[in-house]
């Protein structure tokens, strides 16, 4: 009932590359009867699993790697606050555009930034972990 799997992002398949990428947080997970390939996500430097530090006033580029990639295929930025809700506080849940040419983060507070990856119908294939963003005067 739920197909979904973990990848991770490794530089190789040897067990210390994969374990290191792991412990990083470089995982992912979709449906791979719907999707095979690369796919990753980070903003400016850092990749899924980092916690940057990010000047206040400042948006950082987020970037998606998708190889192949489709034209039918619809990339969400999902961003959240950090803080003592009990439920999540949506800073942004929306389609970007044009995720190979990069999209700006606006960081106001701590929160962390994700990516969400459908068909064009709807159906969920990828998604990426989180970015931890923590803003510094």
């Amino acid at each position: 009932p739920n197909p979904f799997a973990s990848w991770i992002w490794s530089a190789d398949a040897s067990r210390g590359s994969l374990l290191d990428a792991l412990e990083a947080g470089r995982v992912c997970f979709g449906d791979p009867f719907l999707y095979q390939g690369e796919f990753a996500f980070g903003v400016d430097d850092a990749f899924m699993g980092d916690t940057p530090r990010v000047r206040q006033g400042y948006a950082p580029e987020g970037w998606v790697h998708l190889e192949p990639r489709s034209d039918d295929l619809c990339v969400r930025l999902v961003q959240v606050e950090i803080g003592d809700a009990r439920e999540p506080v949506y800073v942004t849940r929306e389609l970007v555009a044009d995720p190979e040419s990069g999209f700006k983060i606006e960081v106001e507070g701590a929160c962390f930034a994700r990516v969400e990856v459908y068909t064009g119908d709807g159906k969920p294939i990828l998604f990426s972990n989180p970015v931890f963003l923590m803003p510094v005067r």
